[in-house]
């Protein structure tokens, strides 16, 4: 074998084990970011989450204004990067406890929804 073939060689076995280094470093930084994305929003994997807008009071539909779907879309990105579900229910329609779901209250003050803490 030549010089140059082994230089060659060499070359791409390097070239290979820091290509396969950089992809876990990589790998394991995503999963730490989405980790600790997760813990944040208290959304791990296959958890549930609910969407709250406001509903119209002539009509009775949901009534969600042309800001609030921007931020809609932003928040279903968010949820699916977390990996978890999303539904989207009306202020009057949301009947959950208190920390079962992670829940994004989006519109106006009609949308917040009012949790009483009753100690027990």
């Amino acid at each position: 074998m030549s010089d140059d073939v082994r230089n060659i060689v060499l070359g791409v076995v390097a070239a290979g084990i820091s290509a396969a280094l950089g992809w876990i470093a990589r790998t394991y930084l995503w999963k730490r970011k989405l980790r600790r994305k997760q813990m944040f929003f208290g959304m791990p994997e296959n958890s549930e989450s609910l969407l709250v807008v406001n509903r119209d009071p002539a009509t009775a539909e949901p009534a969600v204004h042309r800001i609030d779907v921007f931020a809609l879309l932003e928040l279903s990105a968010l949820i699916k990067d977390c990996g978890a579900h999303a539904q989207v229910v009306t202020q009057d329609a949301a009947h959950q406890g208190f920390g079962e779901r992670t829940e994004f209250c989006v519109g106006g003050p009609g949308s917040n929804r009012r949790v009483l803490y009753r100690p027990q």
